[in-house]
């Protein structure tokens, strides 16, 4: 059985434009947004990344942006 594409990517900004955090998640992402706020204390906004995904390719990505990697890189 293919393994489900149910995990979202996403980039949370602050008012300026700049990624605060990035990260996956398979809630919803206006519920994921309001977490971020709380945690932060930063008033921004989450967009997501492509189309939602499997869970190993979600993790392989958020694995490559914490090193630094560029999308698609």
């Amino acid at each position: 059985m293919a393994e489900p594409r149910d995990t979202a990517k996403y980039q949370f900004r602050d008012e300026r434009g700049r990624i605060v955090r990035s990260g996956i998640t398979k809630r919803d992402l206006e519920v994921r947004e309001r977490e971020l706020q709380r945690e932060t204390g930063i008033a921004g906004t989450t967009s997501q990344v492509g189309r939602r995904t499997t869970d190993s390719a979600a993790r392989e990505w958020e694995r490559r942006q914490r090193k630094g990697t560029p999308p698609g890189g």
